[in-house]
């Protein structure tokens, strides 16, 4: 495992890093993400407020 701070390499069951000593992050468990799916278009929504200023007919 390299050492996200200095990039050393340490062993995979190190804690700490060798060469700066901070704390290394266990490897996070790789959990699949929900795909985001992007809504396309618009909606339309009645306005009455643009009835009122259409002319009649």
């Amino acid at each position: 495992m390299d050492c996200p701070h200095c990039g050393t390499p340490n062993p995979e069951q190190a804690r700490f890093c060798v060469r700066c000593g901070r704390p290394l992050l266990p490897a996070a468990p790789s959990v699949p993400r929900p795909s985001r799916t992007r809504r396309r278009g618009f909606h339309l929504y009645p306005l009455p407020a643009l009835d009122a200023l259409s002319p009649p007919g």
